[in-house]
């Protein structure tokens, strides 16, 4: 069995699965290989693209060569990976309560976190930095606003457990930390802005944002939970790993374009 991803490091959703599998301790194994997909690929001609792998036509993509599976959405490549090799990263749903727990969390994810932390990704740092687009500041003060509202939802669930689907970490809480990363090292969020770090210097001269003023007390909500929470994700060896691999890949392209 070899699980094989296609995907390029600068995509957010690319690291969200290599953020999973590092974590799981399969990234450095035979069972597991990365081929990194080049931007032309994706934003080439659509003839000599092979839309079997990938019907969408963006990264990541996926396949387990044990019986031939292909996905081609990150959060199902994670958890098909966690539940393949039986990962403590999911828990076991074979009963309904397991099953409604676990996917009530991914369903806040996708629905609430990542559908208002996205657009702050989008223009803070895509749009400027890939698409040479100004930020909308309107568009960027409605999602700051939203998102800021989402991390008080979050604050209510925390206050009870630990992480977003109970006590154990799962894959569903790494699933936020990428976008929330990015959001909070370009200015985004101040409340997630203590337990991110700045972009490396060398990116001073792309990022609109790339070294947020440190926000007053006053500033900062007080979501204890939610800090404590992400604190312990951005910690993970894991996330550190493919976050500076990323902040390596970015560096090296866009200098490249000076």
């Amino acid at each position: 069995m070899v699980f094989v991803l296609h995907g390029n490091i600068e995509s957010l959703y690319t690291r969200i699965v290599l953020v999973c599998a590092a974590e799981m301790g399969i990234m450095d194994t035979p069972a597991f290989e990365f081929r990194v997909v080049e931007w032309s690929q994706i934003f080439g001609s659509d003839e000599s693209f092979d839309f079997d792998a990938s019907p969408l036509k963006r990264v990541p993509w996926f396949e387990d060569t044990d019986n031939g599976i292909k996905l081609y959405e990150s959060r199902s490549i994670a958890k098909y990976m966690a539940m393949k090799i039986r990962s403590p990263l999911i828990p076991d749903l074979s009963t309904p309560e397991a099953f409604a727990l676990f996917d009530n969390a991914c369903s806040i994810e996708l629905g609430d976190f990542h559908q208002n932390c996205y657009p702050l990704c989008r223009h803070l740092f895509i749009n400027p930095v890939f698409n040479n687009v100004p930020t909308d500041s309107h568009i960027l003060s409605f999602f700051m606003t939203t998102f800021e509202k989402t991390l008080r939802q979050y604050e209510r669930i925390l206050s009870t457990q630990k992480f977003v689907a109970g006590d154990q970490l799962t894959i569903v809480d790494l699933f936020h930390v990428p976008f929330g990363y990015m959001a909070a090292q370009s200015g985004g969020n101040p409340t997630l802005a203590a337990g991110t770090e700045a972009f490396p210097n060398r990116l001073d001269d792309f990022v609109p944002i790339a070294r947020p003023p440190t926000p007053s007390s006053s500033d900062v909500p007080h979501l204890p939970h939610v800090q404590r929470w992400w604190s312990t994700l951005t910690s993970l060896p894991s996330f550190k790993r493919i976050n500076a691999e990323f902040e390596q890949s970015i560096v090296a392209r866009l200098q490249k374009r000076k």
